[in-house]
């Protein structure tokens, strides 16, 4: 398949995950009662080899991302370079890993079930349309930052048995726009290694 084929397909399926981010933003407008300024305003971002989290300064997890598989043993893929939790200001979480009727399902994250070229492979962890065994997510390099929002920035591998199919790059922005509301604003940059 041609580069140019390759992304329309991939397009296709990043449109409909922009579609599937703007209802979860939706979601994330749940009404907080008694907010304090500590929870409007993530405070500190502390990384780990396993993943990056951001919490409030009263230490309530407003997100995290995983750089690491193996967080959850229910998880039916070994992929990581996802997000969850991701909390609304109330502190309800909103997201899910491997949850019983989705084993796949991690969080907040960016994967494809059909992908055909040099290596076919199922990213998103179905396994119906192309191999899932051996295609794996994995984190090469995160950076974080504070200027006005926290910022995290990582570089990802999908890989499919040890060779890299998409090099990806993520920058992932969290805003507070009110206090009823926290946001998440995902950009994605995929390079395919290979027609």
């Amino acid at each position: 398949m041609s580069k140019c084929l390759w992304f329309e397909a991939v397009w296709s399926r990043v449109a409909a995950l922009s579609v599937a981010v703007a209802v979860l933003m939706l979601n994330c407008l749940v009404r907080a009662e008694d907010l304090s300024t500590d929870v409007r305003r993530a405070a500190s971002v502390e990384q780990t080899a396993d993943a990056v989290t951001l919490q409030t300064k009263s230490g309530q997890t407003v997100l995290r991302y995983q750089l690491k598989g193996g967080a959850n043993k229910n998880l039916s893929v070994a992929s990581a370079c996802y997000f969850h939790p991701f909390t609304t200001p109330a502190g309800v979480t909103i997201t899910e890993v491997a949850p019983a009727d989705h084993p796949h399902h991690r969080g907040i994250f960016l994967a494809f079930d059909e992908m055909h070229g040099k290596w076919h492979a199922d990213f998103w962890g179905w396994g119906e349309h192309a191999p899932k065994d051996g295609r794996v997510i994995v984190n090469r390099s995160v950076t974080t930052g504070q200027d006005k929002n926290p910022v995290i920035t990582a570089r990802n591998e999908w890989t499919a048995d040890d060779k890299v199919v998409i090099q990806e790059t993520l920058v992932a922005t969290l805003t507070q726009p009110s206090e009823q509301a926290n946001v998440l604003d995902l950009h994605y940059r995929l390079t395919p290694s290979a027609d």
